[in-house]
């Protein structure tokens, strides 16, 4: 378990890196690749559930991947250039509230990679 999350939080990174640059080539808002982490992490739910990994650890995974991606995440666009700094009273409120619809998505995809399955306790 400790290996998938560490893997999927550098996934998460580098592609928010890579939002980041492409963001500044083509001057497209770094918030628009929002609508990229919402596919990306109902994905990660559907995939880990295809792989048979449990409710539990779907979630504990995207609240973790999350909130590499709120904080770490953010320091990397904000590097780059591509997201303007946020005030830390405003990141304090919305990072929970980030990591919460981050869960949300992959449980999401849970459910949706679950079609079909049998249930397993």
């Amino acid at each position: 378990m400790i290996r998938l999350v560490a893997l999927l939080s550098v996934l998460i990174v580098v592609l928010d890196a890579v939002e980041s640059i492409v963001s500044l080539s083509v001057r497209i808002p770094y918030a628009w690749f929002a609508l990229v982490q919402i596919v990306v992490y109902a994905a990660i739910g559907f995939v880990l559930r295809r792989a048979d990994l449990r409710v539990r650890d779907v979630a504990v995974a995207a609240l973790i991947t999350g909130l590499v991606e709120a904080t770490l995440g953010e320091w990397v666009a904000l590097t780059l250039g591509a997201a303007p700094p946020t005030p830390l009273g405003v990141m304090a409120v919305v990072v929970p509230f980030v990591i919460a619809f981050d869960v949300a998505l992959a449980l999401g995809g849970f459910a949706l990679g679950s079609i079909g399955r049998t249930a397993r306790s």
